[in-house]
């Protein structure tokens, strides 16, 4: 070490003190899961997928619990994650295409 010496051979340097990983959200799908692992890898936070299935019978055991998998992060970033992960999915990409009569909501399509 550096400047202090260790108390004993078995203390641990500040940035390997194991962490345990926590579930921040269920995801419906393998896409949705990547998709969201990668957006908070692009924020700084490590995260992992942690699917549900047993690979052998692909489906069965998500439709037990309701979801394909979870997203697991380090338990220092959990907070700053859900949060981030709440905004993703609250966010609404804009759908304007320029053209008048594309969107059948509008009543214009033929």
């Amino acid at each position: 070490m550096t400047e202090r010496s260790k108390r004993n051979e078995n203390e641990l340097e500040p940035d390997k003190i194991p962490e345990e990983l926590v579930r921040v959200h269920d995801v419906p799908d393998e896409a949705m899961g990547t998709m969201l692992a990668d957006f908070l890898r692009e924020q700084g936070i490590e995260s992992t997928l942690k699917p549900v299935e047993i690979s052998m019978l692909p489906g069965v055991e998500s439709v037990g619990h309701g979801y394909w998998g979870s997203i697991e992060v380090l338990e220092r970033d959990a907070a700053r994650a859900k949060t981030l992960v709440r905004d993703f999915l609250n966010s609404r990409p804009s759908t304007t295409t320029g053209r008048r009569g594309s969107d059948p909501s509008d009543g214009d399509a033929a």
